[in-house]
């Protein structure tokens, strides 16, 4: 039996997913797709892992020379530590959030409007549902949330979006710059947000696949298709505001997830 049969098998034999698996080893599925079809071989501190996983020694799972068979082994060698699962830390942080949210709601529906109300309590409740039932990177994707409700509550009150950084060059005093140095401060939160994503992504590889490469050609083709489309006149038959909102921040994520699946790609096996 290869080494890859041998991992499929004993992952198999203890009712793990190649999700589970990939999720307690910190990889990416496709790897262990790969490693169990034998298109690629685990780095030695993976196989260390596996090893542990599995309760093995390094040379029982590589050679499979072993005198017990995977059924026959002890119950402590046999329990494999479960995926990471959400943290009671986050349980708890989501239900404050939540019940905060409440609060705020409450507080400035009566001093207020409802509506004032709902818009500063959907921050808090958004983030709180994200820690409640996000299990990986609650954090990332609240301050994605966060973010966009910001920039859309800024855009509906103001005009303001981060946009209008390229109107730079051929702003003039009436347009007020305190307006394009807010633009530019959103831009640069972006940019920050964009990096921080791609850099949580890092550690878990995409697989040098010709397929994975079509992917990133697509979507690199995508953006610019949504750069250029922002000058169509189709845009003019809709509210300028909100089909230019959307559009911005399709961009952004779409930027996002590109730069992080290059980041992926280029850590990726062959």
């Amino acid at each position: 039996m290869e080494l890859g049969e041998r991992i499929c098998a004993l992952r198999t034999a203890r009712g793990l997913s190649q999700s589970d698996l990939a999720d307690a080893l910190e990889v990416s599925r496709q790897s262990i797709s790969k490693w169990e079809t034998g298109a690629s071989v685990p780095e030695l501190d993976k196989l260390l892992k596996l090893s542990e996983l599995f309760g093995l020694t390094l040379d029982e799972l590589v050679t499979g020379k072993t005198t017990k068979a995977p059924a026959e082994e002890p119950p402590e060698a046999a329990q494999v530590p479960a995926p990471p699962k959400r943290s009671h830390g986050q349980t708890v942080a989501g239900i404050i959030l939540l019940c905060f949210a409440g609060l705020v709601w409450l507080v400035l529906t009566v001093i207020g409007g409802f509506l004032e109300g709902l818009i500063l309590a959907l921050p808090f409740a958004l983030c709180g549902l994200i820690c409640l039932f996000v299990r990986r990177r609650a954090g990332l994707w609240c301050a994605w949330a966060v973010s966009i409700l910001v920039d859309l509550y800024l855009c509906l009150a103001t005009g303001i979006r981060w946009g209008m950084i390229f109107y730079t060059f051929r702003w003039e005093e009436w347009m007020n710059y305190i307006r394009l140095a807010m633009a530019w401060g959103m831009f640069a939160e972006l940019a920050v947000l964009i990096s921080a994503t791609a850099l949580c992504y890092r550690r878990e590889p995409m697989a040098r696949t010709r397929q994975n490469l079509t992917l990133l050609i697509v979507g690199a083709a995508a953006l610019v298709v949504l750069w250029a489309a922002q000058f169509l006149p189709i845009w003019n038959w809709a509210p300028y505001w909100l089909t230019s909102y959307a559009l911005q921040w399709v961009r952004a994520g779409l930027l996002a997830a590109v730069l992080t699946g290059l980041v992926r790609f280029r850590g990726g096996g062959t």
